[in-house]
């Protein structure tokens, strides 16, 4: 299993586009959170952090960084 953590842009619709990034890579969501604060700047943003595992030796955590970090807004997607 793997704990994966996303910054970005608070919107409508973010956690959604980030777990089907997380499905469509072979991987299942064991379990995660998502909390909304604001930048210095006041800005909103959301950090989404879940424990992931992969079903089989096919699915990749380099591909899986691809899809996140090409969601609209994310600024930081990493394994942790």
């Amino acid at each position: 299993m793997s704990r994966i953590e996303v910054v970005s842009k608070d919107r409508v619709g973010l956690v959604s586009e980030i777990s089907g990034a997380i499905s469509r890579s072979g991987a299942d969501i064991r379990s995660h959170s998502a909390k909304v604060y604001n930048d210095v700047a006041g800005n909103p943003m959301s950090r989404f952090t879940a424990i992931v595992e992969f079903d089989d030796s096919k699915s990749s955590t380099d591909e899986l960084m691809r899809r996140i970090r090409r969601i609209r807004g994310v600024v930081r997607a990493e394994f942790k």
